[in-house]
C-alpha cells in the first residue's frame, strides 16, 4: 500500500509540473502580471498526443455542476477517460489562476447572443477555483427572462433554436414552472468549451459550442 501511494504522489506531481511548465501565460494590464489558467479551463488541443495526462473538462452549462447526479461535467477527450477519478475530481478544485489569485473576474461570452445578456460575475474570497466557473455561469444562464429582457431578446425568443430548448427544457415540468429562461436563448450551444483572456480588450471569454460537437460521445460523465 505505500509503495502504490508513494507512486500515486510522484505521478501527482509530475503531472503538476508538466502543467506548470507548458501552461498558457495571458498578459493581463489591469493586474500588471502575468495569468495562468488552469488547464481545465484553456480550449484543448493536442495534449493527449504527447502524453498530458491533465484533460481538458467540458461541462453543459444546462446542468447543475455542483449536483452530484447531475452528470453535467465531460471528458474533453475519450482518451482522458484513462485517467484516475482521483485525479478527475482534483480538476475542479484546482485555482482559476496558480499564478495570482483572483477573488472577483467578470466574464464575457464570446457569442453576440451571450455578449447581450450581460457578464458572468465569478467571486470567492479564498481565491476563485475551476468549479466556481462552472457554477457561476450555470447560475447565470438558468433563470427567468426578467420583464426587460423579454423586450430587449425578442429575436432571440422568437427563433426555432429557442422554442426547441424551452420545450425541451420544461416539457416534464409544472405549467406553473414553464418560464422562459436564458439558457433558453443559447439553442444546443450549451457545452463549455474554455476561457480565454484577449489584450485588446482587457477581458475574460468563454465559448460555447453546440453539445454535438462534443468530439465522440455525447454522453455526459460525472466526475464525482
Amino acid at each position: 500500500l505505500d509503495i502504490a501511494d508513494q507512486r500515486m504522489k510522484e505521478s501527482e506531481a509530475r503531472i503538476l509540473a508538466r502543467r506548470r511548465k507548458e501552461l498558457k501565460v495571458y498578459s493581463n494590464p489591469r493586474i500588471e502580471r502575468a495569468v495562468e489558467l488552469a488547464w481545465p479551463l484553456i480550449q484543448y488541443t493536442s495534449r493527449r498526443c504527447d502524453g498530458h495526462l491533465w484533460p481538458m473538462l467540458c461541462f453543459d452549462i444546462t446542468r447543475d455542476p455542483c449536483d452530484p447526479t447531475a452528470g453535467a461535467i465531460s471528458f474533453r477527450s475519450e482518451g482522458d477517460q484513462e485517467i484516475q477519478e482521483g485525479l478527475l475530481s482534483k480538476c475542479l478544485e484546482l485555482e482559476f489562476s496558480p499564478i495570482t489569485k483572483f477573488s472577483m473576474i467578470e466574464l464575457k461570452g464570446s457569442e453576440n447572443e451571450l455578449d447581450r445578456m450581460g457578464d458572468v460575475v465569478v467571486n470567492r474570497l479564498g481565491g476563485i477555483r475551476v468549479i466556481d466557473i462552472f457554477s457561476a455561469i450555470f447560475k447565470a444562464y438558468n433563470v427567468p427572462l426578467t420583464f426587460r429582457e423579454t423586450f430587449d431578446l425578442h429575436d432571440l425568443i422568437n427563433t426555432s433554436a429557442s422554442a426547441d430548448a424551452y420545450h425541451h427544457r420544461t416539457k416534464s415540468l409544472p405549467i406553473q414552472d414553464k418560464e422562459m429562461f436564458r439558457v433558453d436563448l443559447l439553442g444546443k450551444k450549451t457545452l463549455f468549451n474554455g476561457v480565454f483572456f484577449d489584450d485588446e480588450t482587457g477581458q475574460f471569454y468563454f465559448r460555447l459550442l453546440e453539445l454535438e460537437q462534443h468530439p465522440g460521445n455525447t454522453t455526459l460523465t460525472t466526475l464525482f
